[in-house]
């Protein structure tokens, strides 16, 4: 683009940067604007001064989908890897004008006080501190040291590994390790996926970080991240391959080809065998749902609430539930399913307004971490995820009930080794002890039934009799909480929770849905059971679910 500017083939008021763009997508725009360009880009005039500018040496260039000879600097839009960076550069010689016209001052001082230089405000103390807020490092959540999600030292140390490597083929800015400390073995490797696009015979010839460097060339965007490990055995005779055997939970995230980049977020676990070298001798991959296809269909169509609040934001990363059934016959129908474990942003604080506040409908303003530009020259770019689970938590220490608010987080942001929290918020009310953290949530088994409203309705006490009602009938036991009380939560899939890679949540996004639509959900945990339950034509059958 920088290129086609200085040769005043494109004018600057016509560039527009996004993103992501295709060449397809590029040529189409640009003949809307200009017939001539792409004649002129395939022109066979070599000798011409214009052509010499354009031509240019670039690696990792995808093939472009139409036969022309396009320049390599209008290629390297769709170059591999992406930029883990949120923050939308504009061009080079926008920034130097700005440099060059930029002035000196006080914001506002032109406005309270006439033509006051800047040194008729300056305070020296108050500068001093701006400078000491601005240089002290924020308080992180350090992901490897979670014992919840990373049981032993092991498994933390092998999931670092295997994390850096995936960044750095994933990301441009980050760097493999150049002596990573777990490799995969380049003859013993036998490796056996579902995501793979060929068949398990010729799989096992190839690495899955291969596969990586295939999908970068197929999705506009792909985000892995190991979000919790266990070691399984360390005795060869626990396994036919000998050796040490570690469990490590993943969740992949992609951003469809099409035009509305649709997210689809898949989970799962892989085993993997290690020998006395620290090399990956076998890798076995399983999804949390067994019907891959139904759950990318699902995801990758149009959903209708995105479709109608078109322009609000990108398509969000929706939380997975699996192995659902319904159950409750016609009277007090609602669905039974489990939700595999993640790890969660968890913002609490006690309810003082009570019901008439509605403080369960908003994100309270501790929350969040830092905020996202979503428009101007340095915008940035951002996933959204849904739902966001809220519980009214009561216990015999306060008469007050404490919000509980569980983000989902997105899968790009879970690839940092650490992760930002918030400090305090002047803002927010004295005695409502607020507090934000990250919290791995184990496997969960959850019976739930629709519900348009809000989670402080009165309704909702009425649906959660039904619902208690309803799973005690079928068998099921409810799980309980240290007071002895049945543990209800409410699903907000009007909220979308919104994330950068370096700043962590920054924005929320709330959608209007009519109560008639019932597009949230009230729910009750349970205990878990020796199988989980799928519908098959109606029946329904027992299968052991995949932790």
């Amino acid at each position: 683009i920088d290129q086609l500017l200085k040769s005043e083939i494109l004018s600057k008021r016509t560039i527009v940067m996004v993103p992501r763009i295709t060449t397809k997508t590029l040529l189409i725009w640009s003949f809307l604007i200009n017939p001539v360009l792409p004649f002129q880009l395939h022109s066979q005039n070599n000798n011409s001064p214009t052509k010499k500018k354009l031509i240019s040496s670039s690696s990792k260039i995808r093939k472009a989908p139409l036969s022309l000879s396009l320049p390599s600097s209008l290629l390297s839009l769709c170059a591999v890897p992406n930029r883990k960076s949120s923050f939308i550069r504009e061009p080079a010689e926008r920034q130097k004008l700005k440099e060059v016209t930029k002035e000196d001052k006080v914001v506002g001082a032109e406005f309270f006080g006439g033509r006051k230089l800047r040194e008729d405000l300056f305070d020296p103390t108050l500068e001093a501190m701006a400078n000491v807020e601005e240089n002290e490092d924020t308080t992180k959540y350090i992901k490897w040291d979670d014992r919840n999600a990373f049981v032993d030292d092991v498994s933390q140390a092998f999931a670092k590994s295997l994390q850096g490597q995936i960044n750095g083929i994933l990301y441009a800015e980050d760097e493999s390790p150049a002596e990573p400390e777990y490799v995969y073995s380049k003859e013993k490797l036998q490796w056996s996926s579902p995501l793979t696009f060929e068949d398990n015979q010729s799989a096992t010839t190839k690495t899955p970080f291969e596969e990586l460097s295939k999908g970068l060339e197929f999705y506009r965007r792909l985000d892995v991240a190991i979000t919790s490990g266990k070691t399984l055995s360390s005795s060869k005779s626990n396994n036919i391959n000998g050796g040490l055997m570690v469990e490590l939970r993943w969740e992949v995230s992609v951003a469809w080809p099409n035009f509305w980049e649709a997210r689809v977020l898949l989970t799962g676990k892989s085993i993997f065998t290690l020998d006395e070298k620290k090399e990956i001798i076998q890798q076995v991959d399983t999804l949390d749902e067994e019907d891959m296809n139904s759950s990318i269909f699902s995801q990758v169509t149009p959903r209708f609430w995105d479709a109608y609040h078109l322009g609000m934001g990108p398509s969000a990363e929706l939380s997975p539930t699996v192995s659902k059934c319904n159950k409750g016959g016609i009277l007090n129908p609602y669905t039974y399913c489990k939700v595999p474990p993640r790890l969660v942003y968890q913002p609490t604080l006690y309810d003082i307004g009570g019901r008439n506040d509605a403080a369960a409908e908003i994100i309270p303003n501790h929350s969040f971490c830092d905020y996202i530009k979503t428009t101007g020259p340095y915008r940035q770019r951002y996933v959204p995820t849904s739902p966001v689970e809220v519980q009214i938590l009561r216990s015999k220490e306060s008469p007050k009930p404490r919000l509980k608010f569980s983000m989902p987080l997105s899968v790009e942001i879970q690839t940092n080794p650490t992760m930002p929290l918030p400090g305090d918020d002047p803002e927010t009310l004295s005695g409502t002890e607020a507090d934000a953290q990250y919290v791995w949530q184990p496997e969960r088994t959850v019976g739930t039934v629709p519900y348009g409203g809000s989670p402080q309705d009165e309704d909702v006490t009425k649906l959660r009799k039904r619902l208690y009602e309803a799973v005690m009938k079928d068998g099921f036991q409810p799980k309980l909480d240290i007071n002895g009380r049945p543990v209800f939560f409410f699903w907000s899939y009007n909220i979308k929770a919104c994330y950068t890679p370096e700043t962590g949540l920054g924005m929320c996004i709330y959608e209007y849905r009519p109560k008639a639509a019932n597009g949230n959900c009230v729910g009750i945990e349970l205990e878990p059971i020796s199988g989980s339950l799928t519908s098959t034509k109606g029946s329904v059958i027992e299968k052991p679910f995949l932790t």
